[in-house]
């Protein structure tokens, strides 16, 4: 009685909203940040290069393209990503990590399937664009973004099943963002500087993710999903917590004491506050049931964003004492 009253309720539901608001649900916008970010940071540290003169022309008009063609991938992942943990079983009525659509009813699994491929089609055939103007090596990007994307969970076992998650995310939406779009502003393969200026915001990055998994660690253990968190137990994900917090911090600090990036990128240091209110969060937490871990992920995104737009900013702002 009671499933068939949530069915008659999901149907509902599904009816009363347009079709737009289910796609917006489905894609999960408020995550966007994690994605705009490292390419806003490569676009800085682009412009900061050049008025040093390092590098020469700016094809800024690239830069609503690359924010596009990686909005369409993130948003693919997405979708790809809701189905897999939909069928698999990782995702179900007592979980929080998913957009909700396919555990609610709300649309058919196939539907959402083909939706992210199409979406990561449409990235794919715009960054063609790069490819004509910068070479095989942008293809080369683009097929790492496609595929680390995809296999996140899609394939015969997508590699967040196997507590590889943790790895590839921070590597794909920190030194890959950030430097796929340094690269497509400029042609210059100039990567030492971009991949330590990428760093810090790929361990911010991992701590949305890992804060996510630590919460839910007991789903993922029913549904045989391994992740960081599942592997090192609660308390040591507290930890593993906060040393990538710690570890964005310091890496700014270091980079700017020895000239690797730009003086103004100090700035960060104005999100502290946020930074030590999560980190008292997860500490303070006795379980993965806490309430604090509630709204964890949500706090360590928001921590990401302002810490990244800080960071953007003081590298940006550092070229005008030049």
């Amino acid at each position: 009685m009671a499933n068939a009253q949530e069915a008659e309720k999901n149907i509902s539901d599904s009816t009363s909203r347009t079709p737009t608001r289910l796609w917006l649900q489905a894609v999960r916008p408020f995550s966007f940040t994690a994605s705009i970010t490292p390419m806003l940071l490569g676009a800085a540290l682009a412009y900061y290069n050049q008025q040093i003169g390092i590098v020469g022309n700016i094809q800024w008009l690239f830069l609503p393209l690359i924010l596009v063609c990686g909005l369409l991938y993130h948003a693919g992942s997405n979708l790809i990503s809701d189905y897999f943990d939909h069928k698999y079983g990782v995702d179900a009525e007592d979980t929080k990590g998913s957009s909700g659509v396919l555990v609610q009813g709300l649309l058919r699994p196939a539907q959402v399937y083909r939706a992210g491929l199409l979406l990561l089609a449409l990235g794919t055939l715009l960054g063609i664009t790069f490819i004509i103007s910068r070479g095989m090596f942008a293809a080369v990007l683009g097929a790492i973004g496609l595929l680390g994307g995809y296999f996140y969970c899609g394939g015969p076992k997508g590699y967040k099943y196997i507590a590889l998650g943790d790895l590839f995310v921070g590597m794909l939406f920190g030194p890959l963002m950030v430097f796929g779009s340094y690269y497509c502003l400029t042609g210059s393969t100039e990567m030492m500087f971009v991949f330590l200026a990428s760093l810090p915001i790929g361990f911010l990055v991992i701590g949305i993710l890992h804060a996510n998994n630590t919460r839910d660690i007991v789903y993922d253990r029913r549904a045989n999903s391994y992740t960081v968190a599942g592997m090192v137990g609660f308390r040591v994900s507290r930890l593993y917590y906060a040393a990538l917090v710690i570890l964005a911090y310091v890496a700014v600090v270091g980079f700017v004491a020895t000239k690797l990036l730009p003086l103004g990128s100090i700035l960060v240091l104005v999100t502290l506050k946020p930074a030590i209110d999560a980190l008292r969060n997860i500490l303070a937490s006795t379980g993965p049931d806490d309430a604090r871990l509630a709204t964890a992920d949500e706090a360590s995104a928001q921590l990401h964003l302002g810490f990244g737009l800080t960071l953007i900013v003081g590298t940006v702002a550092s070229s005008l004492f030049i």
